[in-house]
């Protein structure tokens, strides 16, 4: 019969049992890795909540339009026998529009965080050839030309950082806040002018705006160009059509559009609204590296982490035959969670690689002393050294390749596994004895 005192023997050398509290050991590290991604979640929500508060008060996403020719209309409706006027308009687009824009960044900080945002100088000119009706569109309809206006749509119109004036056929007229009751923009500046069939119009008008995120063009013109140039180097081209010739390099970007009426969806002329902003396209600014973003594709791996490290323990108790305490595992373990949580609070000072080298290395020096007095082996301690300066190096260079990393992340956990099946080789897994510690 089986004493007390062997059961308690063979639940210290067992194997099986040791791989049993092994596994719930990382199963309980689990907890602080999940608090981890939510306090990546909520540091990155703070920062969303900081950028909003700064961009509302400098200026939200910007789209501008140039210049479109509204002429009202009445027309009679008769409702239970009553009969009154009613007032529609026609929307008239140019029949050429170009856009220059210079986009300059700004970063506006916020206790901590950084806010990227920009100011858009623009010069916008553009023509309409031969004011004229389109066949059918006006029946029945009394057109207002000496009620006519020109309006400019403007996302968010507080940007607005000096007087805009329309230089129309050679005048200057000042521009005025609203968009005069027209149906295609909800935002804008606009003036009256006074038109008949059989004008031309030729209009140019410079823009200082300030704005965040998005900045977009609306190709209103049956030919729209746009030339856009910045020191930013890091754009993302969005929306609907993407630039006809770009060039990016470290110092900043240009790029050049050339979109056509057959391009887009868009009507020369129409009555009431019609759908303008699908048609849109442009620029952000994007952050080189969003450090939440990161933070939280690493915290991914701490799992990795955890078990690699749990197993250079469990190697070197079954083939060095020293043992090792599951209240040590779980402070190894706790060492590499850590990690994780000083890798955010550092990057939000020092920047993602910083911060990233500082961590790794406390953490790979506090892992490997550790793992010296618990075996007091230096054969050991320089493995643990070794295996945590790959593993870290592995995982900063996935976090790097974002294209690559799901192709470069396997080919590592193949290799990895492979090293693993190398070292248990030998183990002999159905003696469910460990060797006795040594004297």
């Amino acid at each position: 019969m089986e004493t007390a005192e062997s059961k308690t023997q063979w639940f210290k050398n067992s194997i099986s049992f040791k791989l049993l509290v092994i596994g719930f050991l990382v199963l309980i590290l689990l907890i602080p890795s999940a608090m981890i991604k939510n306090l990546v979640t909520e540091r990155q929500q703070r920062m969303r909540d900081t950028e909003a508060e700064v961009t509302s008060k400098w200026g939200n996403a910007q789209s501008i339009s140039g210049l479109v020719l509204t002429v009202p209309c009445e027309y009679l409706v008769t409702e239970n026998k009553v009969t009154s006027y009613r007032v529609s308009y026609l929307n008239i687009l140019p029949d050429k529009l170009d856009v220059k824009v210079k986009l300059i960044p700004e970063t506006r900080y916020r206790g901590i965080f950084k806010v990227t945002v920009y100011r858009s100088v623009m010069e916008i000119s553009g023509k309409f050839d031969t004011i004229k009706p389109e066949e059918g569109l006006i029946n029945n309809c009394n057109m207002l030309w000496d009620k006519a206006f020109v309006v400019a749509g403007i996302a968010d119109p507080r940007g607005i950082n000096e007087n805009v004036k329309f230089n129309i056929n050679g005048t200057n007229l000042n521009a005025r806040p609203g968009t005069m009751n027209s149906p295609l923009f909800q935002s804008g500046i606009s003036t009256p002018y006074a038109v008949k069939i059989g004008d031309k119009i030729d209009f140019s008008f410079q823009l200082d705006l300030n704005g965040s995120g998005m900045f977009s063009v609306l190709p209103l013109g049956m030919e729209t160009k746009v030339d856009m140039i910045s020191d930013w180097a890091h754009p993302q081209f969005d929306g609907a059509f993407l630039p006809d010739s770009r060039h990016v390099t470290d110092t900043g970007f240009t790029a050049h559009w050339k979109i056509l009426e057959h391009n887009r969806n868009i009507p020369h002329q129409s009555f009431g609204e019609i759908t303008l902003y699908d048609s849109a396209f442009g620029v952000q600014l994007i952050k080189p590296v969003d450090i939440y973003q990161t933070s939280t594709r690493a915290v991914k791996y701490s799992v990795l982490f955890i078990i690699l490290t749990f197993l250079v323990f469990f190697f070197t108790e079954v083939l060095v035959k020293k043992r090792a305490h599951p209240v040590q595992y779980l402070m190894a373990g706790a060492a590499l969670c850590i990690f994780f949580s000083l890798l955010i609070a550092l990057s939000e000072h020092t920047g993602f690689n910083l911060a990233y080298l500082i961590a790794s290395t406390v953490i790979v020096l506090m892992t490997t002393l550790y793992a010296h007095t618990v075996f007091k082996m230096p054969k050991v301690s320089i493995i643990v050294c070794g295996v945590l300066a790959v593993l870290f190096s592995f995982l900063f260079v996935v976090l790097q390749l974002e294209d690559y990393s799901l192709l470069f992340g396997n080919i590592g956990l193949v290799v990895i596994l492979g090293v693993v099946m190398f070292v248990s080789r030998k183990v002999d897994w159905f003696n469910d004895k460990k060797v006795q510690e040594q004297n």
